[in-house]
Order: structure tokens, then sequence, then C-alpha cells
């Protein structure tokens, strides 16, 4: 089928996993419990959306979506070599967003604002 922008970091997201941030949610929490603090309502919030499991959308994939500005074109399909779908530079940063909504701590990023214009790139 074809996945809007949206629909394509969902995904990404999903086959990704939330990997070890489940399981240091719930170590935190604990740890918190023993100490006696009490997080911050917005901070626990996001800790909880964030690390969701089964969860069809995240908070992680909207805030992906804004911080790459592709929040202006996430209900528009990607497209490929027989549909036109989004530019060249956003589905760059849709590549770098499948990237990110995952589990990962680090990321090694060689040359990713060859092919992007220079206030995107500035971004």
């Amino acid at each position: 089928g074809i996945m809007t922008v949206k629909e394509t970091l969902d995904f990404s997201a999903r086959c990704q996993g939330v990997g070890a941030r489940y399981d240091l949610l719930n170590e935190l929490a604990r740890r918190e419990k023993d100490a006696g603090i009490f997080p911050e309502a917005d901070v626990d919030l996001f800790m909880k959306a964030s690390a969701a499991q089964g969860v069809k959308s995240s908070i992680i994939t909207d805030y992906t979506l804004k911080i790459l500005g592709l929040d202006i074109c996430k209900d528009t399909i990607v497209g490929d070599d027989m549909m036109r779908g989004i530019s060249g530079g956003q589905k760059k940063r849709v590549t770098t967003g499948e990237m990110i909504v995952g589990p990962t701590k680090t990321l090694f990023m060689d040359e990713i604002s060859t092919g992007l214009d220079s206030s995107t790139t500035f971004q």
C-alpha cells in the first residue's frame, strides 16, 4: 500500500519497537518511588507517552515530524517512481525520521545535508 509521511514514521517506530525505553521508564519509576521523588506532571506524561507499547501513533512520531519540518506534509503520500508524492528534500528528512523514531541512543550520520536546500540544512 501507499503510506503518508506520518504513517511511514509510525510504521518505522512500530517495527523498531520501544526497546529499552519501556524498561528504563519502569526502573526509573521504581527508583523515584523508593526515593520519595514525584516527577512533574508534564514530564511524567511525556515519558509515559513516549514509551507506550502497542500504540499506533506515538508522541515521538509527532515530535519527530515537527523537528524535521514534516508536520506540514504529514498527510501527504511519500510517493515512488510511479506516483508523485513529497519533494526529494522531504524524502531525505523522512529517511532521517525513520531512524530517529526508533529506540536508538546514538546516530552516526555522514553528509546528511547533501541534496537539501540551504534553509533546510540550516534548520
